[in-house]
């Protein structure tokens, strides 16, 4: 027998000096910085093909949610509670109002503040999902194939790309209404991440600090908007793919019950809100038939939509029940199935597929119509968390990329992300203003007759009123029972001074909706420039009993009671118009009359100052302050009210007539004498003005 083999003697392992790492320990480092970067770059570039959205300005829900809301406005309790205490249009989002409080409080009522904050959401959001695609990516691909580890960043950052640049985006992040997705999102993907970097260690149990970081941010995702409830579904489809945690653990079960104790109250408050706010339809009058053929034809529209994303709507109305609509839906449900069927039998072979559209399947569940709320049969905002599974998915695809096509894969990428830089570039204009949102969406849909109404309205507040009556009378062609058209003709027919003809038509929208403030307040406020005051009052407080934050209508009651000589009735509606609306220039001016018809000087005076404080262009409180400056002799502050009201109004001639008896006392009678004569000149008959010419000019000679 051969002599016995020893073993060589083990050789000393070389020391580290203290404050080395290893090569393993310097790579993580490194890959950390680089993840940081990338997430940076993805984060810029999102901002940059955004930005142009601050030159937007406040369009649809955002008048009623923004403009007309005070409730927001500031960080005291009253606004605490404002916000955290109840729903509110609806909308159970106490942080998304948190939001707004901060940008209120920053940039004031400036709509590229606000607009500012969404971007810069958005361009977080796709940071997040960079470092979220990163990681599920290397756990994927690393997993099949170490070597293929770096490209999973090129995978990941493809992926937040082609989901932040896509013009389905453009609706989330410039309506400023949809703040609270956005906000959602954002503590979902860092909800999610918590949850990978937890587990992926040990796929047995989630490292309970990470699990605990997870559940705060869900809760805030869910304080944000209540579509948030979904996502324990998608936690565990990650449990199965790329995780690998094995399903049939207690333990991956048990570790999901937090998040739905969280997820139960506000997967009930949600549609208890919006059925109490209005909002919802109930299902008497919208059945359980019609939403099933919704939902499937919403998981079709949202698929084509993600791999096509033009051409794009921001209302996609109800359809019309017809073979065309029923063959659309078939062909839907036919692609879900399949794909279902698809990701279902090779489950083994293509886990990522399965993950995937599980969870763009989950994600559009509560965005399917079963709680069906609002005008719309499909939303492209609806798509802003459903697709980032599919994104994800994109990016494994070119991660996978062979080392000969991927020269080619790179460029074809290139490609695809400036041209969907280059259609949402195009698309955030037409979120510009409402005269541009409408016009876009009557454009692409004639026949909408709540496009063509809300139009009218836009053109309406834009001064355009022929244009205006022309989309209203469209509206009511396509819909004769549209309560909202005739209301929006009412007013334009207001304006016109034809108040017979207005009066008619607010009678046949509140026919139509008995229960609508905004027509009852209007049908008052015709009836008080009649000076047919008790039926004026009687709209105006049953205006008040449909909405008792009605500012308009407390100040416009405010009005009729100070004519009927109820002036501490009058003063407490019109410091009830004030509390709800501290903006409101008109309500301070009306307080101001209120205060001069009393010969409260000083108050009326502070009034006015505040109402041209609010509204520089309001020429009746520069009137009458300049009535109480010159009272007080204070000529050259009467002198400076008159001009800048004749700025605003100069046709005014009662204010021609003011300012030239302030220049006659002031001793300056040709300046006098010239603004008489203004006066006359724009009203022959005015006697005053008649008078003061003849005795200036006497006293002239």
């Amino acid at each position: 027998m051969g002599p016995m083999k020893q073993d060589p003697p083990p050789r000393p392992s070389p020391t580290r000096g203290e404050g080395e790492s290893s090569p393993a320990t310097r790579e993580g480092e490194s890959g950390r910085w680089t993840g940081f970067f990338c997430a940076l770059g993805v984060a810029a570039v999102t901002a940059f093909v955004f930005w142009p959205a601050l030159a937007n300005g406040f369009v649809w829900d955002d008048q009623a949610l923004l403009v007309g809301n005070q409730g927001f406005r500031g960080f005291g309790p009253r606004q605490w509670a404002w916000m955290f205490a109840a729903p509110r249009f609806a909308q159970y989002h106490p942080l998304t109002w948190l939001t707004f409080a901060a940008d209120w409080r920053l940039y004031g009522m400036d709509p590229r503040g606000f607009h500012l904050t969404s971007v810069l959401l958005h361009a977080a959001n796709a940071a997040l999902l960079f470092l979220l695609a990163d990681r599920l990516l290397a756990l994927g691909v690393a997993a099949e194939a170490p070597e293929r580890r770096r490209k999973a960043a090129w995978g990941a950052a493809f992926a937040a790309l082609a989901f932040a640049l896509s013009p389905l985006r453009v609706e989330s992040v410039a309506w400023l209404t949809e703040r609270r997705g956005l906000l959602a999102s954002s503590f979902l993907l860092a909800s999610t991440l918590a949850y990978v970097r937890g587990c992926r260690e040990d796929p047995g149990r989630c490292a309970a600090p990470w699990l605990v970081l997870s559940l705060n941010c869900f809760a805030f995702a869910l304080l944000s908007k209540a579509v948030a409830v979904t996502l324990p579904g998608v936690l565990l489809l990650i449990d199965f793919y790329p995780l690998r945690r094995p399903l049939s653990s207690r333990r991956v079960w048990l570790e999901k019950l937090p998040y739905l104790a969280l997820a139960l109250p506000f997967a009930l408050l949600a549609p208890l809100a919006q059925a109490r706010g209005g909002a919802m339809e109930p299902l008497s009058a919208y059945g359980l038939a019609a939403r099933s053929g919704q939902a499937v034809y919403g998981v079709g529209f949202y698929l084509r939509k993600a791999l096509v994303p033009w051409p794009l709507l921001p209302l996609y109305r109800f359809p019309d029940a017809s073979l065309a609509l029923g063959l659309q839906t078939a062909a839907a449900g036919l692609v879900a199935a399949a794909i279902t069927l698809a990701a279902a039998s090779s489950w083994k072979r293509r886990p990522a597929l399965l993950a995937a559209w599980g969870s763009f399947l989950v994600l559009l569940v509560p965005l399917l119509g079963f709680f069906q709320s609002g005008p719309h049969y499909v939303a492209e905002r609806y798509t802003y968390l459903p697709c980032m599974g599919l994104s994800v998915l994109a990016g494994a695809a070119v991660a996978s990329a062979g080392r000969k096509s991927r020269p080619g894969v790179v460029v074809l990428a290139a490609v695809y992300l400036a041209g969907l830089a280059a259609l949402t570039r195009r698309q955030v204009p037409v979120w510009r203003d409402p005269v541009a949102l409408w016009t876009h969406v009557v454009g692409a849909d004639p026949r909408s007759h709540l496009a063509q109404n809300n139009l009218c309205a836009a053109l309406r507040d834009a001064r355009r009123p022929e244009e205006a009556v022309g989309h209203c009378q469209a509206a009511l062609r396509l819909a004769p029972a549209y309560a909202g058209a005739h209301c929006n003709m009412a007013n334009l027919l207001s304006d016109q001074d034809r108040l017979a003809d207005a009066v008619a038509e607010y009678r046949v929208a509140l026919r139509l909706d008995p229960d609508d403030p905004v027509a009852h307040n209007g049908l008052g406020h015709v009836l008080y420039r009649k000076r047919l005051l008790p039926p004026a009052r009687a709209e105006f407080e049953q205006a008040l009993s449909e909405d008792p934050d009605y500012a308009l209508a407390h100040a416009n009651l405010g009005a009729v009671l100070s004519d009927q000589g109820l002036a501490s009735d009058a003063k407490r509606e019109f410091d009830a118009a004030i509390a709800l609306a501290p903006g409101d220039a008109g309500a301070h001016f009306d307080l101001g009359n209120l205060h001069l018809a009393a010969r409260r000087l000083d108050d009326a005076a502070r009034e006015y100052r505040e109402a041209i404080r609010l509204d520089a262009g309001h020429a009746r409180a520069r009137v009458n302050l300049g009535l109480i400056l010159a009272g007080q002799g204070r000529l050259d502050e009467a002198a400076a009210e008159y001009r800048a009201a004749l700025l605003q109004r100069p046709d005014f001639a009662d204010v021609y007539n003011n300012l030239g008896i302030v220049l006659f006392r002031q001793g300056r009678r040709r300046e006098a004498i010239e603004s008489f004569e203004r006066a006359v000149a724009l009203n022959p008959s005015y006697a005053d003005a008649k008078f003061n010419l003849e005795r200036a000019r006497r006293l002239s000679r």
